[in-house]
């Protein structure tokens, strides 16, 4: 009889992390992906490993704050290799992110949340300080240890890691025991005579494509987390930039910055504009 694994929906970031920690541990695992792996919403990321203060603005310490307060330790650490996965060989954009005010209505409140009990905290910058693109800043610029990483070159140390692990798989269907416990997943990929493995335990990590896939299994599809974002993509002669422009208690736009194949600046933009932008057509964004 086949050993039973557990089997994993998903290649993105959270699925090939995964993966690679059940598989260092010694436990049989297989990750199934439809498409191409961190094709949804990883690759479409940003790339900042977050510490909970973007959350924290509002001058609250929330659940969602707290909850992350260690990813940048824990990433840098794997990064640095000094903990598992060894992601040395992943490219890291810049260890440091900055936050700046704007002036505003209540433009300190926000940054008052920032600073409250969390492992990273933001550090004030003198002038002299500052990057040249924030020295006219009317307001205030911190530094802040989050790092920012090229989540393409994440994703292939991984995959390199755990290529024995990954399978495509078109179509999926979950065979159910007499309890209604999932023991098996049929898997097809392209014209190849369908494959049956046996599931110690079934994770569903494929974001956006999880409401098809609890569906099938009949669970609720709604009871899971949905954060439309609309990015924009600014290119030109632009200076490196990466963090946060806050006013008041709301990050208005998250920028970081990636260079295309051309060797131009592209500024990613999130924060406010990529939430309101979600009803917005291009063209209304962009204008």
């Amino acid at each position: 009889m086949a050993q039973a694994a557990t089997i994993i929906i998903g290649g993105g970031i959270a699925g090939l992390w995964l993966c690679d920690a059940l598989r260092r541990r010694g436990d049989p695992v297989v990750l199934l992906e439809r498409s191409g792996l961190g094709d949804g919403q990883t690759i479409r990321s940003q790339g900042i490993i977050h510490g909970g203060v973007k959350y924290a603005l509002a001058g609250a310490l929330s659940e969602s704050a707290a909850n992350i307060g260690e990813m940048p330790a824990r990433w840098m650490a794997s990064l640095e290799g000094t903990a598992e996965p060894d992601l040395r060989t992943a490219r890291l954009r810049t260890r440091y992110c900055h936050l700046w005010q704007t002036e505003g209505l209540r433009p300190g409140l926000g940054m008052l949340g920032a600073r409250l009990a969390l492992q990273v905290t933001p550090e004030v910058l003198a002038a002299a300080e500052r990057p040249p693109v924030l020295r006219e800043c009317p307001g205030a610029v911190m530094r802040l240890a989050e790092p920012v990483v090229d989540v393409a070159s994440v994703l292939g140390v991984l995959a390199a890691r755990n290529a024995g692990h990954l399978f495509l798989a078109d179509s999926i269907d979950f065979a159910p025991d007499a309890g209604g416990r999932v023991s098996a997943v049929q898997i097809r990929a392209g014209t190849k005579e369908p494959h049956r493995i046996v599931a110690s335990q079934v994770v569903i990590a494929a974001g956006q494509g999880a409401a098809a896939l609890r569906s099938q299994l009949g669970l609720n599809p709604a009871l899971m987390q949905r954060r439309p974002l609309h990015m924009v993509m600014v290119r030109g002669a632009l200076p490196e930039l990466n963090g946060h422009c806050v006013d008041g208690g709301s990050t208005r736009a998250t920028i970081t910055t990636v260079v295309d194949a051309a060797g131009r600046m592209i500024w990613l933009v999130g924060g406010l504009i990529a939430e309101q932008g979600v009803g917005m057509t291009p063209a209304a964004l962009l204008g």
